[in-house]
């Protein structure tokens, strides 16, 4: 799993992340959320 931090719809950061399959390279889900890592505040 991982994140990225981005402006993804105009002035607010969103996090977009990401499962990825290591064999293959598929991803497997995505969701966005407001924060990286769910123990932030």
């Amino acid at each position: 799993m991982d994140a990225s931090p981005h402006a993804w719809f105009g002035a607010e950061t969103t996090n977009l992340h990401l499962a990825i399959d290591d064999a293959s390279g598929h991803i497997l889900g995505a969701y966005f959320d407001k924060r990286e890592h769910k123990s932030q505040k």
